[in-house]
């Protein structure tokens, strides 16, 4: 085998492998926390500034020991039980987005266009560049695709992904930008909160 003839590869293979294993096993860690504090601070809008900083933090550590704790049981129960709720929020999300996009700024749905990132990025420079940062959650979530692999089959979840998810998720962030392109004042507050209350 090439790999056992050259020392090179065989030492760059022994940093990748644990490299990548460690990329998913921080991946499996963050985006939990990450979701569930995003879902959380939607509660800055409702609460006190003094109030909000001592209950967000305690709130979301409740919820992951309590899906942690769920997991005990078997991830099929949890999938079992949450299935319900994440239709219903994906459809919610679904009209809430159509609504909203009818509302604010019908010509949203033109930001799906490759050209319009390309003249975003060409305008901005590297605060261009340096905004996708903020897209961090958008990405993440690639271990959720293997644990699923393990309960559904591969068509299932395209089925599911393409036909469900995927729609929903353009919806839910074409309302953050049909509110945002009508309030500017409003870019500092949480767009996705702000623009469904």
């Amino acid at each position: 085998m090439v790999l056992e003839k050259y020392k090179l590869l065989h030492t760059a293979l022994l940093i990748l492998v644990p490299f990548g294993t460690c990329m998913v096993i921080g991946d499996g860690l963050l985006t939990p926390a990450i979701s569930v504090f995003f879902a959380v601070s939607g509660l800055e809008l409702s609460m006190s500034k003094e109030h909000h900083q001592y209950a967000v933090i305690p709130i979301t550590c409740f919820i992951l020991v309590c899906l942690f704790a769920l997991q005990f049981y078997g991830t099929h129960r949890v999938g079992f039980f949450f299935a319900p709720v994440v239709l219903i929020w994906l459809l919610c999300i679904s009209a809430l987005g159509i609504y909203n996009i009818f509302q604010w700024n019908r010509l949203v749905y033109q930001a799906l266009s490759p050209y319009y990132m390309f003249e975003f990025l060409k305008k901005t420079g590297k605060d261009g560049w340096m905004s996708l940062g903020g897209i961090l959650s958008c990405i993440t979530g690639s271990e959720a695709m293997f644990a699923d692999l393990g309960h559904f089959s591969y068509t299932a979840i395209q089925i599911a992904f393409t036909f469900l998810g995927y729609p929903a998720l353009i919806l839910a962030y074409r309302v953050q930008a049909a509110y945002l392109s009508m309030h500017h004042d409003n870019s500092s507050h949480i767009g996705f909160y702000v623009s469904v209350s």
